[in-house]
């Protein structure tokens, strides 16, 4: 190999270079920020606390997951509770109604059995139903 093929190959790589400096600009900052943010040994005790970190945020968050769980199913009992005894108590309510108004119905037909005009005008007035037609 000659001076003047070195020479020649050394122009063409300046002028290369001089063409392309962005790339290489990028590719020297990454070697730097390579050689500057590696790591020769790895640090077990660092390891060793990620990791019960890691573990220990996991059982907090089991945890809270599992309290919320229960106080979900407890909120649910109170409720359906509730809504046993409101229904039990709007039964209770309901035959005391219904066998109140079957006592009235039979105060009513037994004062005019013989006029059933007069029983239609008595249950129209307890329902507050209107009575039509009554002058037959």
């Amino acid at each position: 190999m000659n001076w003047n093929s070195v020479k020649s190959f050394l122009s063409s790589a300046w002028e290369w270079c001089k063409r392309y400096w962005q790339l290489l600009i990028g590719a020297l900052t990454a070697a730097a920020l390579f050689v500057l943010f590696r790591r020769r040994k790895s640090d077990p005790e660092l390891t060793d606390r990620v990791i019960t970190a890691s573990r220990d945020e996991i059982n907090a968050v089991d945890r809270s997951h599992q309290i919320e769980s229960e106080l979900v199913d407890a909120a649910r009992a109170r409720r359906d509770a509730a809504a046993a005894q409101i229904e039990a108590d709007s039964n209770q309510a309901s035959a005391a109604l219904d066998s109140r108004r079957d006592e009235r119905v039979k105060e009513l037909t037994a004062v005019g059995a013989d006029d059933p005009d007069e029983i239609t005008r008595r249950l129209g007035s307890l329902t507050g139903i209107r009575v039509q037609g009554g002058d037959r």
